[in-house]
């Protein structure tokens, strides 16, 4: 679960540069950090969503809504990445 702990630490600092009026080019370093540790997160256990074993151990973590909100779904499931991931969300 170690890896769900950077991806938490990864969404957290996208937003922290948002909030604190960072630059585009340390957005897109922070972004890309973001993408890079949630395709290797899904290529292991699966969509967020989906994973039983970290809804059990994160649950009662304050990341774990925050991790969720990653991923984003519809009548028919899985849709894709949140906006997080690509663009500015915090103006």
């Amino acid at each position: 679960m170690l890896l769900a702990m950077d991806m938490r630490d990864s969404v957290r600092k996208v937003i922290d540069i948002q909030v604190n009026d960072g630059s585009n080019e340390e957005l897109e370093t922070a972004q890309k950090a973001l993408n890079d540790v949630y395709d290797k997160y899904v290529k292991i256990y699966g969509h967020i969503c989906e994973d039983a074993s970290l809804k059990k151990i994160f649950s009662t973590d304050s990341g774990y809504p925050l991790l969720r909100s990653l991923e984003e779904y519809g009548k028919d499931g899985y849709k894709g990445k949140s906006p997080i991931f690509s663009k500015r969300i915090i103006e």
